[in-house]
C-alpha cells in the first residue's frame, strides 16, 4: 500500500491505500502514514493464532495471584531473642550453681576451719586442706551433671 492523495470540501489531503481515511491539513501526511501503519498492525494481530491470544490473557489474569507480596520484617528489640534465651538460660544455670555450693560447701567450711586451726599452729598455717575443697567441688560438680 502507498500514499494517496485525496481531498475533503476542495481542500487536499492524503491517505493511506484505497480503504484509509483521508486526512487534509499540515500534518495531514504523518496522520496518514500512522493510519496505514496502524491499520498493517492489526493484521498482524489477526493472523495470530487464537489459542497463543487466549494464553496471554490467562497468563495477564493469573499475574496479580502469582505475585506474592514478601512480609514485613519484624522489628529489631534488643537483645535478639537468641540473645535474651541465652542470658536466661545463664541466668538460671548461676542461680543452681550458687544454690549447690550452699547447700554442699558451706555446710563443710565451719567443719574445715576449725580443724584446721586445731592441727596447725598460728605460725604455720598453710593451705594444706585442698583435698576437702577438691572432693565439695566434686560433689557439686555431680550434683549438677545429674541435674542437667
Amino acid at each position: 500500500m502507498s500514499l494517496l492523495r485525496c481531498q475533503i470540501n476542495a481542500r487536499p489531503g492524503w491517505k493511506f491505500g484505497a480503504l484509509g481515511t483521508c486526512f487534509v491539513g499540515h500534518d495531514a501526511r504523518s496522520k496518514a502514514v500512522m493510519d496505514g501503519r496502524t491499520r498493517d498492525l492489526s493484521k498482524i494481530r489477526h493472523d495470530i493464532d487464537e489459542n497463543v491470544l487466549s494464553q496471554i490473557q490467562r497468563r495477564q489474569q493469573n499475574f496479580s495471584t502469582r505475585v506474592s507480596r514478601s512480609k514485613r520484617q519484624p522489628k529489631w528489640l534488643y537483645p535478639l531473642p537468641a540473645e535474651r534465651q541465652y542470658s536466661r538460660a545463664l541466668v538460671a544455670y548461676i542461680d543452681l550453681l550458687s544454690s549447690k555450693v550452699t547447700q554442699i560447701v558451706v555446710p563443710h567450711l565451719q567443719e574445715i576451719l576449725s580443724r584446721r586451726n586445731a592441727e596447725v599452729p598460728e605460725p604455720m598455717r598453710s593451705d594444706d586442706y585442698a583435698d576437702d575443697i577438691t572432693t565439695l567441688s566434686t560433689l557439686v560438680r555431680l550434683s549438677l551433671t545429674i541435674l542437667l
